[in-house]
């Protein structure tokens, strides 16, 4: 579910859709304004107050994002996503946008905020947030981890009765030859 909306105003660069990545420099004063709308804006979306979510836009974001537009869309956030129950950032910016991590009930995703210059919300973009690479865990500590490591004495067990079930066998089908090598 992503949701992009702008504004046509070329001081803020809004004509192009916020990137994927964030360069990880935001201004001091910058992070401030960014991050106390961000934060009434998750609080208001958690309430599910989307009369006051509408009051944080600007006119033109109003116009691009109608009140029953905005209420269908956030009520599909919230299903898909839960509430917010910590945010993180600002992550970085890149055009303009401000992005912040959000962590759902359900789910990570991005949030990235365009504001005016009177910190009214002029655009804002939600996508489900990318797996980082740098978290995953290398594939040997997978292969060594608890889930994996209890197996190890079942198949350890199992590969010792299959050799002593196959060793019995050939001992049968080869008669009574028991002594291995002499040949007197």
């Amino acid at each position: 579910m992503v949701l992009g909306l702008t504004v046509d105003n070329d001081g803020w660069k809004t004509k192009k859709l916020a990137p994927e990545t964030f360069t990880q420099s935001v201004r001091a004063e910058e992070t401030n304004r960014y991050s106390v709308v961000a934060r009434k804006l998750i609080d208001l979306l958690n309430t599910g107050d989307y009369a006051a979510v509408q009051k944080l836009f600007n006119p033109e974001m109003s116009k691009a994002l109608p009140p029953q537009k905005a209420s269908e869309f956030f009520t599909g956030l919230a299903a898909q996503f839960g509430n917010i129950e910590k945010f993180d950032g600002p992550i970085g910016s890149s055009d303009g946008w401000i992005g912040f991590r959000l962590h759902g009930q359900r789910g990570e995703l991005t949030m990235s905020l365009v504001l005016d210059a009177d910190d009214r919300i002029a655009g804002v973009i939600f996508r489900p947030a990318p797996r980082s690479s740098a978290n995953s865990e290398p594939p040997v500590r997978r292969l060594f981890s608890w889930p994996h490591l209890v197996w190890i004495v079942p198949f350890f067990l199992g590969g010792l009765l299959f050799s002593w079930i196959l060793q019995r066998g050939t001992e049968e089908s080869r008669g009574d030859q028991h002594s291995w090598g002499s040949l007197v």
